[in-house]
């Protein structure tokens, strides 16, 4: 094994540690309309990410990784923590990926997308969760995602890392469900709207007391 290919496995374990140790800390509660266990395009912004790696672990998840360098960290990061990993984004490798994200819709697997990924805008949901919702017939759930004591990196997405025994709050939007016939430009205005909503509502929710 090449030192850097040790590095990157090395790092990767590290990482997937963390994330159970800082997991395994948190206060977690679940409002709106559910986590369904089947048949659902998870869509929550890129910067809220490490969160649910932790609470979705071992349900064999298929998420869209990006190409990018720092893309192959994450990939090994969820392998290890019991996702199936597809490479691929709306920017690199993106038909291929999506043919993947069917294939493994059609073996029963729940989907998971960051519609802002890989490289921005932030929070900016892009047309590929629309499409991919049309190729499997699986609604888009939007998850706005709130942590009350945290770190924003200063990373293009704000990447959220919560203190331990921070408190964390899912708000699961209503699914979209999206017809072959849809407009994708429709279906992602829509789903913008949405999660920027339960994105805001996450966020004032420990405000609110």
């Amino acid at each position: 094994m090449r030192f850097d290919e040790f590095k990157m496995s090395a790092v990767a374990v590290l990482g997937s540690v963390i994330v159970l140790l800082l997991g395994s800390t948190l206060r977690i509660r679940r409002v709106g309309h559910g986590d369904p266990s089947s048949g659902v395009i998870y869509a929550f912004w890129h910067g809220g990410l490490l969160v649910p790696l932790f609470t979705h672990r071992y349900r064999g998840i298929s998420i869209l990784i990006s190409q990018h360098r720092d893309g192959e960290i994450i990939s090994r990061v969820t392998r290890i923590l019991g996702y199936e990993p597809v490479r691929g984004s709306t920017t690199r490798g993106g038909a291929k990926a999506l043919r993947q994200m069917v294939r493994k819709a059609r073996n029963g697997r729940c989907l998971a997308v960051t519609p802002d990924g890989p490289r921005g805008p932030r929070q900016v949901f892009q047309a590929g969760a629309a499409k991919l919702a049309q190729l499997t017939g699986y609604p888009v759930l939007p998850v706005g995602i709130g942590v009350d004591r945290k770190r924003e990196l200063s990373s293009w997405d704000r990447f959220m890392i919560p203190f331990p025994f921070s408190r964390c709050i899912y708000v699961y939007g209503e699914p979209i469900h999206v017809l072959k016939s849809d407009d994708p430009a429709r279906v992602t205005a829509l789903a913008q709207e949405r999660l920027a909503s339960l994105t805001e509502e996450a966020a004032e929710y420990f405000s609110r007391g």
